[in-house]
């Protein structure tokens, strides 16, 4: 599935970061779309903190290349808002 992902494109990859997200942690697609900057950590040991159904949080660790895709999706949205 993941391969299927045309990763040229930007949408693309955010696609790629986001379902690389849940198919490491699990998640719900509703996690992932509540899902903030402050609740991703980066450095190890990596690892986000999602809030589900009843408001409950959960701390997920990820995969070193989910985090580095995670960052790189980070700083290009960071970069389009700056611009």
């Amino acid at each position: 599935m993941l391969a299927g992902i045309d990763r040229k494109t930007p949408a693309g990859s955010r696609d790629h970061a986001k379902f690389s997200l849940m198919f490491n942690t699990g998640a719900r697609v509703q996690e992932v779309i509540d899902l903030r900057v402050r609740d991703v950590r980066l450095e190890p040991p990596h690892q986000v903190r999602f809030t589900g159904k009843g408001d409950k949080i959960r701390l997920c660790p990820i995969w070193p290349r989910t985090a580095q895709l995670l960052k790189e999706l980070i700083q290009k949205q960071t970069n389009a808002k700056i611009r």
